[in-house]
C-alpha cells in the first residue's frame, strides 16, 4: 500500500514537472482575459506568470548588449493584443549565434523563464516582462 502511494505521488510530481516545462502560451485569449479584467486586478492575472515558463512571440524592436541577470545580450520584443494591451518582453540571453541570426522588425517566438513583471501605465495596459531565454526561432512570413 505504501509502495503504491509512493509510486503514484512520484508519477504525479513527474507529470507536474513535465507540464511545467511546456510553458504557458501568451496569446490573444490571454490578452482578452486581461483586458476584460478591471485595471486594479490585472496585476494579479499577470503575476501568475512570474517564475514560470512562458511561450511568447512578437516583433523585435531592439537587439543589443545589456549585461543583466548574468546574461550578455537583450532583445526587446513587442507583442500587441486586443484593444490597447501590449507586452514588451526584455529577453536576456548569452547566445551570440542567436543574436547574429536576428534583425530588427523580425518576428520571433521564444520560450523562457519570467523573472520580472513591471506595469508601465496606471491603466495596466502595457507591461514589461523580463525573460531568461531558453529557446526560440525566427518566424518567417
Amino acid at each position: 500500500m505504501k509502495l503504491r502511494l509512493l509510486i503514484s505521488s512520484f508519477l504525479l510530481c513527474f507529470s507536474a514537472m513535465l507540464f511545467a516545462e511546456e510553458g504557458r502560451v501568451i496569446n490573444e485569449a490571454l490578452f482578452k482575459k486581461i483586458s476584460k479584467t478591471h485595471a486594479i486586478h490585472r496585476d494579479k492575472v499577470v503575476s501568475k506568470y512570474l517564475d514560470g515558463l512562458i511561450v511568447g512571440k512578437g516583433e523585435i524592436k531592439s537587439i543589443g548588449v545589456k549585461p543583466l541577470f548574468k546574461r550578455k545580450y537583450r532583445i526587446i520584443i513587442e507583442q500587441k493584443g486586443s484593444g490597447q494591451m501590449k507586452f514588451i518582453y526584455h529577453v536576456f540571453l548569452n547566445d551570440g549565434i542567436t543574436i547574429d541570426l536576428l534583425n530588427k522588425n523580425d518576428f520571433f517566438e521564444f520560450k523562457g523563464k519570467v523573472v520580472g513583471i513591471t506595469p508601465i501605465d496606471t491603466g495596466r495596459k502595457i507591461y514589461i516582462i523580463d525573460v531568461l531565454f531558453r529557446e526560440g526561432s525566427r518566424i518567417i512570413n
